[in-house]
């Protein structure tokens, strides 16, 4: 689950996954002119969320998504995008989701509002 301000290491990450791994990357951009390739892995479907036709606040669509993901046994999850967004997405595949703490992995590239945000925010 990542915002347009992940794509880059999103990409990095699905080029260095061995090639059995089965993906599937949600990705919550403005709208489909920031859409970009991020990997030629077959195992990958990437599923856009476009944030400007509903006026969506950053993050809101990765929000929902989280709340109806179905997690197959030993999922692992990694969560990049505005800080606010990721501790709640955080908090609901922790204890909506039943998500074992070892195999997620959160990060809050940037925050609302604010400047500077570092870069090393976890959410823990």
């Amino acid at each position: 689950l990542v915002d347009e301000s992940a794509l880059p290491a999103a990409g990095t990450i699905l080029d260095h996954l061995p090639a059995h791994c089965l993906v599937t990357l949600y990705a919550e951009v403005s709208d489909a002119a920031d859409q970009i390739n991020l990997s030629e892995r077959p195992s990958t479907d990437v599923r856009w969320l476009h944030r400007l036709p509903s006026r969506a606040a950053p993050g809101s669509l990765l929000l929902q998504t989280a709340r109806s993901l179905s997690l197959p046994e030993g999922a692992m999850c990694w969560v990049a995008c505005e800080a606010t967004a990721m501790r709640e997405i955080r908090r609901v595949l922790l204890n909506e989701r039943s998500l074992e703490r070892t195999l997620l992995v959160t990060r809050g590239y940037w925050k609302a509002g604010a400047s500077d945000h570092p870069d090393h925010d976890m959410g823990e």
